[in-house]
């Protein structure tokens, strides 16, 4: 649940293209049994952050979806993907079971902190959505990531 302002400052637009979930919607998802996960405070690329810093996005994110909804915020997802094994380890020590990163393709093996995970957005129409959430875009995305994997690997024999 962030403000559109910071969208809007670090990528242009329009303020209804980063339109956001409020604390009530994200509670009526609760209520009806969806996940819900952290993200962060304020979307910053934690590994620029010093470890007080990147700890506190982390730890208070979920804190304060325990606080609001009264749900287990069991799952962290990096912001813009971007993580190493310092963030890992806040992640683990604020008490998350998991994490997810993006791109899904991006070469890191997966684990319970590094879940691929499948984008969807606001451009994704209803057909795109039953495509991306099907068994085969699955099984092709994972192809290609472990052929883009095996490609990069031996490009350095070559």
């Amino acid at each position: 649940i962030l403000k559109p302002e910071r969208y809007l400052e670090k990528y242009g637009g329009r303020a209804e293209d980063y339109r956001m979930l409020t604390w009530e919607a994200v509670a009526a998802l609760a209520k009806r049994g969806y996940e819900i996960g952290s993200h962060s405070v304020t979307h910053p690329i934690l590994t620029t952050l010093p470890d007080e810093e990147a700890l506190h996005e982390i730890a208070e994110s979920r804190r304060m979806i325990v606080s609001r909804l009264g749900v287990s915020a069991r799952w962290f997802c990096y912001p813009s993907g971007d993580h190493d094994a310092r963030i890992i380890k806040l992640v683990r020590e604020a008490g998350y079971e998991g994490a997810c990163v993006t791109p899904p393709g991006s070469g890191v093996t997966e684990g319970p902190f590094t879940r691929r995970r499948i984008g969807v957005y606001r451009s994704d129409g209803p057909l795109r959505f039953r495509v991306k959430m099907s068994p085969a875009f699955t099984a092709a995305r994972d192809t290609a990531w472990i052929w883009n994997t095996w490609r990069n690997l031996t490009s350095f024999t070559s």
